[in-house]
């Protein structure tokens, strides 16, 4: 292996290991938010409300566009 090609190696393993640790972080933030997703169950319902747009029965639920430039 020349020269060249090992410095490539090493750069695609640096690269590698980069990513394996961001995926290990997102991991683990993924697994802090089932955790409180066990534990707190106005979580789910506040989810529901800002992704979903749900709203409890007998409740209004008011929506808001962003304005367009020029409007």
């Amino acid at each position: 292996m020349g020269v060249v090609e090992s410095f490539k190696k090493r750069r695609a393993v640096a690269r590698l290991k980069r990513e394996v640790a961001a995926t290990r972080a997102e991991i683990e933030g993924l697994r802090a938010d089932i955790q409180a997703l066990h534990k707190d169950p106005f979580r789910i319902e506040a989810i529901a409300r800002e992704q979903l747009n749900l709203a409890r029965p007998g409740e209004i639920l008011f929506l808001f566009t962003p304005e367009t430039p020029g409007h």
